[in-house]
């Protein structure tokens, strides 16, 4: 994308220090908080005519599930934390301020000199904050950040005509997003991170610096590269427990993401908690790298919870099928829980699936039978023992994934358990073979289970997300939708157009003219 002499960027009162920072244009204006949910929020059908298509269009309209998106309230606050980290960065390197040019200053001195040598460059006296996002597999930590960069105006921007003092054109990268290499090799992991700036920004970094230096120095280079082109956010996904925190480099790499920060370049790090264990040791490092905050995202426990309720509701109005049968809807809802565990990447499959099935069958409507069948189906039925594991809370059935931090499902289900125990809450749901073991096992179940069970005075439940009413209220209003659109169906005559009378009529006038051409 080229720059756009059209964009408008709201005033900052931050202005008033050293005027308007062109390196927020490409992100555009602040999202309020209040207004997130509403931005968020993403129907992808809205806008197609599905009544005029045939069952193999249907089908191929199927593949926009990944733009179906509605946000929860850890969403929102995961949203909200991302867009202050770029934002508060970019201001903290506003191009105006003479320490900043004076740090870009002295890196274009080292980069242009024929004899460059990365271990010359000294640490930066800017420092950005990191942020850490975990969770077991399909409970939305890449959709999440996903669907902020969709929210911003452009990756690429051109700065021309010295917009940035002492530099008469600039491309600004908004930000860069890179999967952390399979096996947790440095050299593939900074390759990785080169090519994607090439791709972006159609140049030939990876050939140039790749193999030149010793990986050590490549790591710095990368360093210049970033912020020579004003990267605002380092975003590295697929962060697991074998690609680094088992890695033989990963002190190393540890190293090279606290560098990043000293460019003054915020570092995202996403991935699955038992890839943090022995970061999150080093309290010197996860202070560092977790400034920006660290969020959990975790599936629902037992699928009575608002955020659960929000995401069944919004994934089932993503419907291709000439007609909706509310028998299926309510089956949906009532085996949503029981057939994903809570993840929201198997109610979405649930959902997907469930209309596959029906308009291979060439039926106009998902009925109760086609969402049994998508759940034992190939796309679901190798997730059965993390669902199973969930639902039923059984440690046993959980360890059959390596993936999955076992003891901190323990934790948590001992802390529900102790607080629905409190009287005047329903009681928590939680196997007695699961309180025994987390008792015998180190670690969690020292916390969860002994030190648990001394507390007297168990601690009050969370307080209100301040956005939980505006959910609350939207759930409310699409499920009283649904059922006025119900009652007003029952009450059609057999001949209404808004019924199912055409249909049998049409029936009817078909099966005559059979007889008659017979």
């Amino acid at each position: 994308m080229t720059n756009n002499e059209n964009s408008v960027v709201a005033a900052s009162p931050l202005d008033s220090i050293y005027g308007e920072n062109p390196l927020l244009t490409p992100l555009g204006p602040r999202i309020a908080f209040q207004h997130l949910p509403h931005r968020l929020t993403n129907r992808p059908l809205n806008g197609h005519k599905l009544a005029s298509l045939d069952a193999s269009s249907r089908e191929e309209l199927l593949v926009l599930y990944e733009q179906n998106f509605v946000p929860t309230t850890s969403g929102i606050d995961i949203v909200a934390a991302l867009q202050n980290l770029h934002r508060e960065h970019y201001w903290h390197r506003h191009p105006a301020n003479p320490k900043v040019r004076r740090d870009r200053a002295q890196i274009a001195q080292f980069t242009k000199s024929k004899d460059f040598n990365p271990a010359s460059i000294p640490w930066l006296s800017t420092s950005a904050r990191g942020m850490i996002i975990k969770g077991i597999t399909g409970t939305g930590k890449t959709a999440i950040t996903n669907r902020y960069t969709d929210l911003l105006s452009q990756q690429v921007y051109e700065h021309m005509n010295g917009a940035i003092p002492g530099f008469e054109y600039v491309r600004q990268v908004s930000w860069i997003k890179v999967d952390m290499s399979n096996d947790g090799s440095r050299d593939g992991f900074l390759t990785s991170i080169l090519m994607e700036v090439d791709k972006q920004l159609d140049t030939n970094y990876a050939k140039q610096y790749s193999g030149r230096f010793s990986i050590d120095k490549l790591a710095i280079v990368v360093g210049v590269i970033l912020s020579t082109h004003l990267c605002g956010m380092l975003i590295i996904e697929e962060i697991q427990e074998k690609n680094f925190n088992n890695s033989k480099w990963r002190s190393q790499l540890t190293t090279f993401f606290l560098r990043i920060l000293n460019f003054g370049i915020p570092i995202v790090l996403i991935g699955n908690p038992l890839g943090f264990t022995e970061l999150e040791k080093s309290s010197q490092n996860v202070r560092r790298l977790s400034s920006g905050g660290v969020f959990e995202m975790l599936p629902s426990l037992d699928g009575t919870d608002d955020d659960f309720y929000n995401i069944v509701d919004h994934t089932l109005s993503f419907n291709v099928m000439e007609q909706q049968n509310e028998r299926a809807y309510q089956h949906f809802r009532s085996v949503a829980f029981s057939y994903s565990g809570g993840i929201t990447d198997f109610v979405v499959r649930l959902n997907i699936e469930s209309q596959l099935i029906a308009l291979r069958s060439g039926k106009s409507e998902v009925l109760p039978k086609h969402i049994n069948a998508a759940f034992s189906g190939p796309r679901m039925v190798a997730n059965h023992p993390l669902i199973n594991g969930l639902v039923n809370r059984d440690p046993n059935m959980l360890r059959t994934c390596n993936d999955v931090p076992v003891e901190r499902f323990l934790a948590i289900w001992l802390k529900e358990k102790q607080r629905h125990d409190t009287p005047g809450t329903k009681s928590g749901k939680i196997p007695d073979e699961c309180i025994e073991e987390t008792n015998t096992t180190s670690g969690a179940g020292e916390i969860a289970g002994e030190n648990f069970a001394k507390i007297e005075h168990p601690a009050p439940p969370p307080s209100e997300h301040p956005l939980a009413k505006r959910l609350k209220a939207e759930q409310t209003r699409t499920a009283n939708r649904r059922k006025k659109a119900v009652e007003q169906k029952e009450k059609l005559g057999s001949d209404d157009i808004r019924g199912e009378g055409v249909g049998a009529s049409l029936v009817a006038g078909l099966k005559d003219l059979l007889n008659q051409r017979n």
